[in-house]
């Protein structure tokens, strides 16, 4: 549907126009792609609010590509005041013009919801997930910032719960070990050491996750961020500041002086991000597996946290269980583990960071007899030079092979990173009985498996069971871009000796499902490509959601010329979904400036059933 010609449409342009220019001030001198593209898309800024019909909930998942953000808007009593809960805001590094599309994507956050938020949920701490919050010309970093009422958190960010501090530590611990690793080898790289450019390379691609695009957060941004919570602290802001990014890291107070702490103890930009966010917030709300949880004047609707679980034998587990004698899966216990985290301390000595992860092992020999590898001829005997060192003896060196280890530890730990998800059910109308909407974050295998360990809604009347919400999933916000370790289809535990039961997107049907997803981004070699989204995967949920899925790129071609494209709006007025009536859905009738063209947004309008 086109936009609506009025008489008034150039004054509108022009105070459009006006809010685009102070928006590129902000964005610390990023420009637009081309002028007329701007104007076109500010066209629609008079009556950008999102306002879902009486009894009705709107969610609009933005298509800025490989990356989360998700706006729910539910209607009360007042036509004119919904409450507006944000879930994620993010893009990877990546995506193409990734910082362009996210700063169109909460430029359109903020008119959609009049600059107030009245729930905010970060999901967990990846930069494809909380970027936006903190990243270049962010609205959340302005004089003016967006108004946050309530911050919802996993307990697992809680500064003083017990667990949640001995989890976090060795997180920081795991995190100084990489960071050591990659230090060592670039070293070695730069002495010419067969591999270690290659193994760098790998580490660092892995933590890509855990770190945004130099373009939308650089050494200025972290300095201003710093500076904006310091400021939001109050007196002695700074100070509290520092505090609570190095608790946030490491779980205890830092050993110096609060105005000394060094490098290592500055948060990432996501600490960061959850630092603003905890600042900017009236309350925050740490969430536990089983909690019900309210939306401000909202009637009828309920939101359960399913995970992360406390049981850390499930936090642990981020890959699938070896299942039916396939070979695809298996089960590897991650770096949360004993064995696992003595051997992150046990590698700490070699790469120069024991006493900063406090562990006691010593190196074997003492240190007069100790020499380090040093690929320069030089300096080195022309026997060493030649045997040791030599082309041929490479297989039997131990060089970067050692150093290898670094690259499973970053992959444990961004497993366990997603598996610390906050995973939310909405459930709309009478409990027990209304439909659900489940966003499932970046949950893998454990936190899935925990959902079964707890009833919902206790103390609150009626109460159900996780595989009751999955049987009455209507909208699945597919886990993890749609990788083939964050959607479960058994439960190993359900029927011992067997194989496991059904369980997960088995237990849903006839659902719609949305995938923050661009394959072009994910299959981009850096230095290897992901299979996002899981063919085998996809395929089910084609099945499940009778081919209605929204992705943030285009459709995957079907498997045959006999199959069907998968089902998504195709106007910007609203339309009846196929197959599933009383609900609508529509696209955006503005469109991204930069990257990949297409809608900026998909709407899915859903009644609340009777209250």
């Amino acid at each position: 549907m086109a936009v609506k010609k009025t008489v008034g449409r150039m004054a509108v342009r022009k105070l459009a126009a006006s809010k685009q220019r102070a928006v590129r001030k902000q964005a610390a001198g990023s420009r637009s792609t081309t002028v007329k593209s701007r104007k076109k898309s500010a066209a629609t800024a008079p009556n950008k609010r999102l306002l879902p019909p009486p009894g009705e909930v709107i969610v609009r998942m933005y298509r800025q590509g490989l990356g989360d953000c998700f706006l729910l808007a539910f209607a009360t009593e007042n036509p004119a005041d919904p409450r507006y809960v944000l879930i994620d805001c993010g893009v990877h590094m990546r995506q193409t013009e990734g910082r362009k599309r996210l700063l169109q994507v909460m430029e359109n956050l903020t008119a959609a919801t009049g600059n107030h938020l009245h729930v905010v949920v970060p999901t967990h701490e990846h930069a494809d997930h909380l970027v936006g919050f903190v990243q270049k010309g962010s609205p959340f970093l302005k004089p003016d910032p967006v108004s946050i009422d309530n911050l919802w958190l996993a307990w697992t960010e809680k500064i003083g719960d017990p667990q949640a501090d001995r989890l976090r530590a060795k997180r920081g611990s795991a995190r100084t070990v990489i960071e050591q690793a990659i230090k060592k080898t670039k070293e070695r790289a730069n002495r010419r050491i067969a591999g270690i450019k290659q193994l760098t390379d790998r580490v660092e691609r892995i933590r890509e996750f855990e770190k945004p695009d130099a373009k939308m957060f650089d050494a200025a941004d972290r300095s201003a961020v710093e500076a904006r919570i310091a400021s939001l602290g109050g007196p002695g802001g700074a100070n509290k500041a520092v505090l609570a990014a190095y608790l946030r890291r490491f779980g205890t107070a830092p050993p110096t002086a609060l105005t000394t702490v060094g490098q290592r103890e500055r948060a990432s930009s996501n600490e960061l991000a959850l630092g603003l966010l905890g600042m900017l917030a009236n309350h925050a709300e740490y969430c536990e597996p089983g909690q019900r949880l309210a939306i401000p004047d909202v009637d009828g609707v309920r939101a359960y946290v399913l995970g992360p679980p406390r049981a850390e034998r499930l936090l642990k587990q981020d890959k699938p269980a070896k299942l039916r004698g396939s070979s695809e899966h298996e089960f590897i216990e991650t770096y949360l583990s004993g064995g696992s985290a003595s051997f992150a301390f046990a590698l700490s000595p070699a790469l120069g960071s024991g006493a900063e992860v406090n562990d006691d092992l010593r190196y074997p020999f003492a240190a007069e007899l100790r020499r380090p590898i040093d690929g320069s001829k030089s300096s080195l005997p022309p026997l060493y030079r030649h045997s040791y060192l030599g082309a041929d003896s490479a297989w039997r060196r131990v060089d970067g092979d050692w150093l290898g280890s670094a690259e499973t530890l970053a992959l444990n730990l961004d497993g366990d990173t997603n598996n610390t998800s906050l995973v939310l059910a909405f459930e709309l109308g009478a409990a027990g009985v209304g439909p659900v909407l489940l966003f499932a974050a970046d949950a893998q295998v454990g936190n899935w498996l925990s959902w079964r360990d707890q009833t919902y809604g206790k103390g609150g009347g009626t109460s159900c069971t996780a595989d009751d919400l999955l049987n009455r999933t209507l909208l699945y916000k597919a886990g993890h871009h749609g990788s083939h370790n964050a959607t479960l289809k058994f439960d190993p535990r359900a029927r011992p000796g067997e194989g496991g039961g059904a369980y997960g997107l088995e237990l849903m049907s006839d659902i719609i499902a949305m995938i923050p997803i661009d394959r072009a981004a994910a299959d981009k070699n850096m230095p290897t490509p992901w299979r996002m989204p899981h063919r085998p995967l996809y395929e089910r949920l084609r099945e499940k959601a009778d081919r209605r899925i929204l992705r943030a790129d285009g459709e995957i071609a079907p498997l045959s010329a006999n199959e069907l494209e998968d089902i998504k709006p195709g106007s910007t007025a609203w339309e009846a979904v196929p197959g599933k009536p009383g609900l609508f859905w529509r696209s955006a009738d503005e469109t991204f400036s930069a990257g990949t063209p297409g809608p900026l947004y998909y709407d899915l309008r859903i009644p609340i059933p009777n209250r």
